[in-house]
């Protein structure tokens, strides 16, 4: 496709938007407000047409919202934003009944029907305490945490750690960003909201920022029964609701504070002897901030502002006496609600987080070497627009515009007067010095467009209809400077010089994406029965423009550090605009049913299937490339470069492989396949939705999923027939074990990977399990939450961060050696408790119990043949002097993945807080013991290499018991 016919693709879509935006007046988006909904009858059970209803909430700027009954006595409000609702429903000569404490979540639909009875005089009877729990229309799964269970449950003052609480839901270990899996699924599969607007770092595919804990009002969490307005999210959706001000004026303040003198040691003597003495743990910690929102003007403009900064410093285990790992952290937020008039609504929000991590890679690889380091910045920023109209009964347009700001994230060397390249030793996995790339800055914007009309219909095929159509556009920019001093890597094995490889400097990352995205919901209600049925159709172009790799570094390179010496190893490569690199476009159909049985809005059965597709989260548009070459260290002084940074004389050996294309040479298909497929994934969900009693919710689903059509990586010059069997012992049990060798031939022949759907091996992960979730509400002595999950997660593709978007690269059949097993984040039972309870004299006790049967065995070591929860095996050129000609070492699993499983983890936190409430406000003084067992769980080793000096020792445990004592006020 050229350049013309995307542009007219383009115009097209936005043609379509703007035709969309003159069908009616715009309203807020349906999954991040709720509706009620409900039946009039009189004391003869006979319906009643003409009732006025009126809803009211301080949570609503206007105020109040009304409808009337129909013929068939039924009504709906809708667009009504998270909070406690009182509904009233009036008609001449009948007694008015007000029903108070109508506790409303976002995206749900709550059944409130009304019985009245004729009256001759004017008479209200108010009913409390009566609000439902059951979700009668939508076919979702999931559960809500709302403002009662977010300021009680002890957590770690993080919005993601919200999550943990959830049910189905696990993190993934990775430092920068909120990982989580549901329900088995891959940790890029989630969609991350706030106030219904995306907030996804496209690029890796975490959520863009950070939000204050304290800042929010609800968080809403759906695992199953997604509609088509989501696309790319067949793990959850995750919408973050904030605080948005009121008609009164109320803020707080508050402190935290961990220390040291706070903690305990959790080693046990077994880890002692493996001289682990000490595990990862808080040395101190600041968390403080503050919050106001209010009126500008009564009933018409509200605001809400929130700041919060954490300070931190950390005891890593593998730089125990060398570095305490530190970071700071800034988060700030301004929100602005203006009501324009009765039908239209502005918001405007202003959110972001600066960040500062020293050492920002705190692992056992760089133990051994302040100068290894690095030093990470984070600033991102996101502007959240929003216009919302309402046009009668029957049309509402809810149009949004976000620009997620993710640039500036700078590392550099810690070790700032030390430039000179760096080594890592292949054998032991440890780095000295300036290894990989000593700075980078990445430009990681996103910026998104968003349009839904939503049409209400009352008789239409024998129901009632709620017609959703939605035109989303996504522009993805990325840019990146990458330099290594020396333009170099040095690679040492068991401390002798082994290999080096050249780099083509500095490396310049440009990439695009564009997505346009079409979808159509349709929630059917035919009396006590509901489809939910939509449609998505999802188009996205991968793209490169016009940029430069190599040359050295320039006077414009502002991201790179002035004392960094680069060297021209190759020319500098020129790479022209390139369009549809990949263009995928993708159908993605959804069908749910939701049964109110008895119509009674106390116990529903739903049931659901969908269709997801992953998003797209690389451009194969590679880069310049490498070249490795064997180190023949002549002079044996360990050092590749003379003293004027050129190479010594005759040790540049053997070319082992070869990246390295020139400006006449590229050919983007040698990165990415142009006819590759995007993988999906299945998803059904069977369950019931029950309250018991009022205030007392239970929900049982059954789960399924299946991943397929996953994607991988091969060398295009290097296919599996360019490999040998060698015959060989497994050294674990002593059974015969087939190994690969690269054919001589092969040597020279160009290593570069083309991402594409594997055709040779079945790539795929699974899920079955089911998920039980018990809840009581606050009824302002008690509540709580249990879930119990039930499930088993296989696969040959890994579902943590850096093992879930295909990039392994598989025509090596050493890859697929024993591969298939238990994925990283399987766990066959999943335990959590949450609650709350208010004793006398205003003290409250709170607390959160995690059980995790344990995941595979996983380590930040990463080598050719490493599976999480494998022991890995080491064949060297040494053993097989025949057959082995071009590798110096062969790895393999020696037994399938997922064997080895952590001890499982137990956590147990809790909180006490003493109330003191005084005419200005409420002062609460907060005790928080966070894993109050002080178990010691191993997470992760520092090697599972069989011959490894490193074999099987602890690297990271979980924190130990921390105690925190904190301070809020609010008004």
């Amino acid at each position: 496709m050229n350049h013309w016919a995307n542009s007219k693709r383009v115009v097209s879509v936005v043609a379509l938007g703007s035709l969309l935006t003159l069908a009616a007046a715009p309203a807020f988006s349906q999954e991040v407000v709720g509706s009620i909904v409900g039946k009039v009858t009189d004391e003869q059970g006979l319906v009643m047409p003409g009732v006025v209803i009126a809803v009211s909430s301080p949570n609503l700027i206007a105020g109040s919202q009304t409808a009337t009954t129909g013929d068939d006595g039924t009504y709906r409000v809708r667009n009504l934003p998270p909070g406690t609702y009182a509904v009233l429903a009036e008609l001449t000569g009948f007694t008015s009944v007000n029903r108070e404490g109508i506790i409303l979540e976002a995206a749900k639909t709550l059944g409130v029907d009304f019985q009245m009875s004729i009256s001759t005089v004017e008479e209200t009877v108010t009913v409390t305490g009566e609000s439902p729990l059951v979700e009668v229309r939508s076919s979702r799964v999931g559960v809500t945490m709302d403002t009662d269970l977010l300021e009680n449950i002890p957590t770690g003052r993080e919005f993601e750690d919200i999550l943990s609480f959830q049910p189905g839901i696990v993190e993934s270990p990775y430092s920068f960003a909120p990982v989580n899996s549901v329900h088995g699924g891959h940790v890029r599969a989630n969609y991350y909201s706030m106030d219904g607007f995306q907030m996804i770092d496209t690029t890796v595919g975490y959520f863009i920022g950070d939000i204050s804990y304290d800042s929010l009002q609800e968080v809403q969490i759906t695992t199953g029964g997604i509609s088509a307005e989501f696309g790319q999210a067949s793990g959850g959706v995750f919408n973050f609701i904030t605080k948005s001000g009121g008609n009164d004026l109320s803020g707080g303040v508050r402190y935290y504070l961990n220390d040291e003198s706070l903690n305990r040691n959790n080693i046990s003597d077994e880890l002692k002897a493996q001289g682990f003495t000490e595990g990862t743990s808080i040395i101190s910690q600041n968390n403080w901030g503050g919050e106001i929102g209010g009126p500008i003007a009564q009933d018409k403009v509200w605001f809400y502002a929130d700041y919060a900064r954490t300070d931190r410093t950390e005891r890593a285990p593998a730089l125990v006496g060398i570095i305490d790992p530190a970071f700071n952290i800034n988060k700030y937020m301004g929100k602005v609600t203006w009501q324009v008039n009765a039908n239209n609504t502005f918001v405007g929000t202003v959110q972001g987080r600066h960040d500062d991590w020293v050492p920002a890679n705190a692992n056992a690889q760089v133990t051994e070497d302040p100068g290894s380091y690095i030093f990470n910045t984070r600033n991102q920023d996101n502007y959240l627009f929003k216009w919302a109209s309402t046009l009668g009964q029957n049309a509402i347009l809810d149009i949004r515009y976000s620009e997620n700001l993710g640039g500036g994230s700078d590392r550099e060397s810690f070790d700032n007067a030390d430039a000179i390249p760096g080594f890592q030793d292949r054998a032991t996995g440890k780095n000295f010095g300036w290894f990989r790339q000593d700075r980078w800055n990445k430009n990681r914007d996103a910026k998104v467009f968003k349009v839904d009309l939503t049409y209400f219909n009352d008789d239409l095929a024998g129901g009632k209809h709620d017609f959703k159509f939605g035109y989303e556009n996504g522009r993805d920019p990325f840019q990146s400077i990458l330099h290594t001093p020396g333009s170099l890597e040095q690679h040492l094995l068991f401390g002798v010089p082994d290999a080096v490889r050249l780099l083509i400097e500095p490396r310049r990352g440009a990439r695009r994406k564009t997505r346009n995205s079409f979808y159509i919901n349709d929630q059917w209600t035919m009396s006590n029965v509901t489809l939910n049925l939509g449609i998505r159709f999802d188009s996205t172009e991968a793209w490169t423009p016009e940029y430069t790799e190599g040359g050295g570094l320039q006077a414009s390179d502002e991201a790179i550090r002035s004392d960094s010496f680069s060297i021209e190893w190759f020319p500098a490569v020129a790479f022209p605009e390139t369009r549809d690199i990949w263009n995928m476009n993708t159908w993605a159909p959804r069908a749910g049913i939701v049964w109110d049985v008895g119509g009674e809005h106390t116990f529903v059965v739903k049931a659901s299937y969908g269709r997801w597709y992953d998003r797209v989260t690389s451009v194969p548009a590679g880069g310049a490339g490498n070249a490795l070459y064997d180190w023949n260290d002549l002079n044996g002084d360990g050092l590749f470069l003379t003293s004027d940074n050129t190479a010594q004389p005759g040790e540049l050996g053997d070319l082992r492989s070869s990246s390295v294309i020139t400006s006449g040479s590229f050919d983007v298909t040698q990165f990415g396949d142009p006819n590759l497929s995007n993988p999906w994934t299945d998803t059904y969900n069977i369950g019931v939705e029950w309250e018991p009693r009022q205030g007392y919710a239970l929900q049982v689903t059954g789960i399924i999923k299946r991943e397929t059509n996953l994607l991988g990586r091969r060398h295009l010059a290097r296919p599996a027939s360019a490999y040998n069997p060698v015959q060989a012992v497994n050294p674990l049990d002593g059974s015969p074990i087939t190994i690969f060798a690269l054919d001589p031939a092969f040597r020279t022949a160009s290593s570069i990977r083309q991402s594409t759907n594997i055709d040779f091996v079945d790539l795929k992960r699974s899920y079955d399990g089911v998920e039980i979730v018990a809840k009581k509400r606050f009824d302002g002595r008690s509540q709580f939450q249990l879930s119990a999950n039930i499930g088993n997660a296989e696969g040959n593709q890994g579902t943590s961060f850096g093992q879930s978007f295909g990039g392994v690269t598989y025509s090596n059949p050493n890859t697929l050696t024993n591969f298939y097993g238990g994925t990283n984040l399987d766990a066959d039972l999943i335990l959590k408790l949450a609650g709350t309870y208010v004793a006398p004299w205003d003290i409250s006790i709170s607390s959160f119990y995690q059980y995790i049967s344990g995941f595979p065995l996983d380590t930040f070591e990463t080598s050719q043949g490493f599976q999480p929860g494998s022991v890995t095996g080491r064949f060297l050129r040494s053993d097989f002097p025949e057959q082995i000609v071009v590798e110096r070492f062969i790895d393999v699993a020696l037994e399938p993945r997922g064997t080895l499983h952590q001890n499982a983890q137990h956590n147990l936190s809790f909180r006490v807080e003493k109330s003191f409430i005084f005419e200005t406000g409420k002062l609460g003084l907060i005790f928080d013991v966070l894993n109050a067992t002080n178990s010691g769980t191993v997470t992760h080793v520092q090697s599972l290499r069989l011959d490894s000096p490193n074999f099987m020792l602890p690297e990271v445990t979980v924190l130990p018991f921390t105690a925190r004592l904190g301070i809020r006020f609010s008004f």
